[in-house]
């Protein structure tokens, strides 16, 4: 989860902002336009304006007239990805918050306007005229934060930060793709990364020749002096995609680590399961290349037709084995060498 704080003196205005389209039209809930209360102290759940939360605060306010910042801010948001919490887990994910930085006897109020995140208004005076000291407060969030991911089983906020924030060519190609921006982001990084794998050791043209086969363009970015700084994708044949530098995708496919891998050693090849069996089997007789029988030193000795002896070609069950599968062949084949050649093949 991503916690980020504010603080202004104009809850009217942070009513407006949370209850209306937003600045890259992005505030949806429910299939509407704008937040809705979904928890809190102050304001009416469903409120779909603001103007309920807004005026306690004001009325509240006139208590300390000489406070600055009385309006506290803060949006968490957990990642795209993540499974969609119900406006119940919010609520009681705003009350967590309330308790650990002890502003749940203050008026409060948790918008909600997307499947992924919520904001709290809070108001720093309470109606007995005190006033909520916020010091500490990032370190307190963050690790309440941190607890929430693993009781909820949300993304890490160090896997989260990852990913750099949309863009709002990002917000108008999902109108046109019904892709969410953390979808289409998710998909353009897998292939990037792939490409860039697959061209490790081989340098950017290797790399460039990868994308280019997976339908992803690529623009690099590159200096008068000829040094590259980075490359920026989009996907081919789409004008209304935008331009997505590496970086943005995700910071482990950065220049600074792409290169390395491109001008690093070359990835090392895995053999096939058939590679694996041939580097294993044994060593191919040095005097024999057809099947049937190797005379020397006073011993008949049946091949196969690779050339390996029948007791290599037993030798991980053992010496003795091979002797006696030699041994029912030859019975088996009498017409093979001499009476005598076969005697001497059994007594072994």
């Amino acid at each position: 989860m991503i916690v980020k704080i504010g603080h202004g003196n104009n809850p009217r205005g942070l009513a407006i902002y949370l209850h209306g389209k937003g600045n890259h039209n992005e505030h949806v809930y429910q299939g509407r336009v704008g937040g809705a209360v979904i928890g809190g102290t102050a304001g009416t759940i469903g409120d779909r304006t603001g103007k309920s939360w807004a005026r306690e605060f004001d009325q509240a306010a006139k208590l300390r007239p000489d406070t600055k910042g009385r309006v506290y801010h803060m949006s968490i948001r957990n990642h795209d990805q993540d499974r969609v919490l119900t406006d119940r887990e919010w609520s009681q994910i705003g009350a967590r918050f309330a308790e650990k930085m002890s502003f749940q006897n203050h008026p409060y109020a948790v918008v909600r306007h997307a499947d992924s995140h919520v904001h709290i208004a809070v108001s720093r005076v309470d109606f007995t005229g005190h006033v909520w000291n916020h010091s500490q407060d990032f370190r307190k969030a963050r690790a309440l934060s941190r607890a929430l991911e693993k009781e909820l089983g949300l993304t890490s906020t160090r896997e989260h930060s990852q990913v750099r924030a949309i863009t709002r060519g990002e917000y108008r190609h999902a109108e046109n793709s019904g892709l969410t921006p953390a979808q289409h982001r998710s998909q353009l990084a897998q292939v990037v990364r792939q490409a860039r794998d697959d061209a490790q050791g081989q340098g950017r043209e290797a790399f460039e020749r990868n994308l280019a086969a997976a339908g992803i363009e690529c623009r690099a970015n590159v200096a008068k002096t000829g040094r590259v700084s980075g490359y920026a994708f989009r996907a081919a044949g789409d004008d209304t995609a935008p331009w997505l530098k590496a970086s943005q995708l995700h910071k482990e496919l950065a220049w600074g680590q792409t290169q390395m891998i491109l001008d690093g050693p070359e990835r090392s090849h895995t053999p096939t399961p058939r590679e694996r069996d041939n580097q294993n089997a044994p060593e191919r007789h040095p005097n024999h290349a057809q099947p049937g029988l190797l005379v020397g030193a006073g011993r008949v000795i049946a091949t196969s037709r690779d050339g390996h002896t029948l007791e290599d070609l037993a030798g991980h069950a053992g010496r003795k084995m091979g002797q006696r599968l030699a041994t029912a062949i030859f019975r088996a084949a009498p017409t093979w060498g001499s009476p005598e050649q076969q005697t001497e093949m059994e007594r072994d």
